[in-house]
C-alpha cells in the first residue's frame, strides 16, 4: 500500500482472480474495500465454478455485477416495504391510542 498526493488518501491493491488493481481510496475506508473485494473475488469463484470457467473475465465482471445489482435492488424492496408496514402500524396504534385518551377525557367529565 503507498501513499499517494493527499495525505487522507491512499493506493491500494486489490486481487480479482489473479489480476492486480490499485484503488484510490481514504484511510476510512480501506477496510472495508478489501473487504468488499474478497466478497467480490468470492463471487466471481463461485460464477466461474457453476459453469463460467469458459468465459472471460470481463463477462464474468458483468454478470457478477448484475447479481450483486439485483440483490442490492430487492434488499431495498424489502426494507421499503418492512418501513411501509411498519408506518402503518404505527398510525394504527396512535389511533388507538387517541381513542383510549379521548376515552378517557369523556370518563374524567
Amino acid at each position: 500500500m503507498k501513499k499517494s498526493e493527499n495525505s487522507d488518501s491512499i493506493t491500494v491493491t486489490i486481487t480479482l482472480q489473479g489480476r492486480e488493481y490499485q484503488v484510490g481510496c481514504s484511510v476510512e475506508q480501506e477496510e472495508g474495500l478489501r473487504k468488499a473485494a474478497r466478497e467480490l473475488d468470492k463471487e466471481l469463484a463461485s460464477l466461474k465454478s457453476k459453469g463460467g470457467s469458459t468465459l472471460g473475465f470481463e463477462r464474468l465482471l458483468v454478470l457478477t455485477a448484475l447479481n450483486a445489482t439485483y440483490d442490492l435492488m430487492n434488499e431495498r424492496q424489502s426494507q421499503e416495504l418492512a418501513q411501509t408496514s411498519a408506518l402503518r402500524e404505527l398510525q394504527q396504534l396512535e389511533q388507538k391510542l387517541d381513542a383510549v385518551l379521548h376515552a378517557s377525557k369523556q370518563i374524567e367529565i
